[in-house]
């Protein structure tokens, strides 16, 4: 759909990486502006100029350099996809 690698988690994007290393985030919309603030983070957009909206933030590759970081951001993800309830099949 977006045209990158994705990661899902009980039916739900956890995480994309795009081609240039940046890594599109999926996070408790509670958390969102607190997770703003970090390093290379930004609001996510579909295309230039349209914003996907609070609980979706773009991560710019050089920002993911340590192993560290990225943790922090899949764990950013998991967090808020374990406490939704999963989708019937």
């Amino acid at each position: 759909m977006f045209g990158v690698i994705a990661v899902m988690v009980d039916d739900a994007m956890a995480v994309a990486v795009h081609k240039d290393g940046s890594l599109l985030v999926r996070v408790d919309p509670a958390e969102d502006a607190r997770l703003l603030e970090s390093p290379g983070a930004s609001r996510a957009e579909m295309r230039a100029g349209r914003l996907m909206g609070e609980g979706w933030i773009r991560v710019e590759a050089g920002a993911l350099r340590s192993d560290a970081a990225l943790v922090g951001w899949l764990e950013a993800a998991t967090r808020y996809l374990a406490q939704r309830t999963p989708t019937p099949s």
